[in-house]
């Protein structure tokens, strides 16, 4: 981080009841929503009986857990959402595909009945001549 930047600010948060001061070049609001969730995983850890007499290190490690627990429980969600996204791009790609194939099937079906049109006309103008011949007079 560039501390000489002009964007960089010192933040002050409360975290378990001790004030912070915090350099950063993030949004102070973002900064503060992030000191708020630490304090809140922090006062969970402490509140928790099993966790009452529980030292300084320890309850760190507890909440390097917690974090790192909620972070890997996002990012295989957001993973999930990636594949859920790469199916339904496939399923989109297989769905244009097959109604290109419908509307090609239509339009060969759509062929297929002017051809047989044409023939029932052809076979409408030979057939009444058909019956002129003599030899097809009993028919």
């Amino acid at each position: 981080m560039d501390y000489s930047n002009d964007a960089v600010k010192k933040v002050e948060v409360i975290i378990s009841g001790e004030v912070f001061t915090l350099i950063a070049d993030e949004n102070e609001s973002y900064i503060h929503q992030l000191a708020r969730y630490i304090d809140k995983k922090t006062n969970d850890i402490m509140l928790s009986k099993s966790n009452a007499n529980i030292n300084p290190a320890t309850r760190s490690l507890l909440l390097a857990i917690n974090i790192a627990d909620d972070f890997f429980k996002e990012r295989e969600k957001n993973g999930k959402v990636v594949v859920n996204e790469d199916a339904i791009n496939k399923l989109t790609e297989e769905n244009k595909a097959l109604f290109d194939k419908v509307q090609a099937l239509e339009e060969a079906l759509a062929e297929t009945k002017r051809e047989l049109e044409e023939y029932i006309e052809a076979f409408d103008t030979v057939t009444p001549r058909i019956k002129t011949i003599p030899q097809y007079r009993s028919r």
